[in-house]
């Protein structure tokens, strides 16, 4: 499409419609376009306040660098999700709670120290350390690392209690990134949690906590599995955005990918008007529970 990376890089800024060729060329570019793609993030992470709130390049890149699985944006990464909570609630849309552990696993190379460490930091929000903790997970699920080294750091971390009784958001988080790890041994911290009040009951009840822990662990890892799956293709992870107003988006996609399998469509950035919902948002049924907890709960 492009022979120079400029233009690529304008085309995915504020496309009116599903940039699939421009994605092409950049997968075709990536080598160029990498470096220039986490400069980008570092502009964004360090001045979102003047950047234009109709440029997506930010967005789009942060699921390219996670695709080609380059590391070196790591860190930049966790910059973009920090702003979660530093300019007052804002986030990077669903990206965070429903594609942010597939993004951090891609690009932390494995090291769960520093996944750890983003998660104590005091300027960060609960669902940003969610991100963090299920990235962990992911780890496990994608045989990156061993089950136990996870299970061994969240207990500790349940027993050291590193957060504030009040931070709701936190904890239920990570007892939610313990459900996902299959949580039986784990049991002992959160039952406690629950108890307390310090779990939030309408993401997960501790009955199904408990009914969890009782089934076959390899059963519940493979189910898990396919929920968190790499970022392997951007065009389809972000081909549900409501940000493409044009109607021919999706069949421009489908178009373009015919041959691919069908797959979950990757969670909506928040600030669209696309019906897609994301696992923590209230059920479009109209119940009052979140969409994980009603419609889009687990089979039992």
């Amino acid at each position: 499409m492009h022979e120079s990376p400029e233009p690529i890089l304008q085309s995915l800024r504020q496309p009116q419609k599903l940039p699939v060729e421009a994605l092409k060329a950049a997968n075709s570019n990536r080598a160029r376009l990498a470096p220039l793609l986490i400069q980008e993030l570092q502009k964004f992470s360090a001045d979102y306040q003047r950047c234009d709130p109709n440029d997506c390049l930010a967005m789009i890149a942060i699921y390219l660098l996670a695709e080609w699985e380059e590391c070196d944006a790591f860190e930049t990464v966790l910059e973009c999700f920090a702003l979660d909570d530093r300019y007052g609630g804002y986030e990077l849309g669903d990206l965070i709670t429903e594609d942010g552990p597939a993004i951090l696993a891609a690009l932390c190379r494995g090291d769960l120290d520093a996944l750890e460490r983003f998660t104590e930091r005091k300027d960060i929000s609960g669902w940003a350390r969610g991100a963090a903790f299920k990235a962990m997970v992911v780890l496990v699920l994608w045989g990156k690392v061993p089950r136990e080294n996870v299970v061994t750091r969240f207990a500790w971390i349940f027993r050291r209690k590193p957060f504030s009784r009040e931070d709701k958001i936190t904890w239920t988080e990570l007892a939610d990134a313990a459900f996902e790890l299959h949580p039986a041994e784990l049991m002992d911290e959160i039952r406690p949690l629950f108890r307390q009040g310090i779990v939030d009951p309408v993401a997960t009840t501790l009955d199904e906590f408990e009914r969890e822990a009782k089934r076959d662990r390899a059963t519940c890892l493979r189910r898990n599995s396919e929920r968190f799956r790499p970022i392997t293709d951007t065009a389809r992870s972000i081909s549900c955005w409501g940000q493409w107003n044009d109607p021919s988006a999706k069949r421009n996609f489908d178009t373009a990918h015919a041959s691919y399998p069908q797959e979950k469509l990757s969670a909506v950035p928040t600030r669209s008007t696309a019906k897609k919902v994301g696992r923590n948002d209230p059920c479009p049924c109209g119940s009052g529970k979140k969409y994980k907890q009603c419609c889009g709960k687990l089979p039992r």
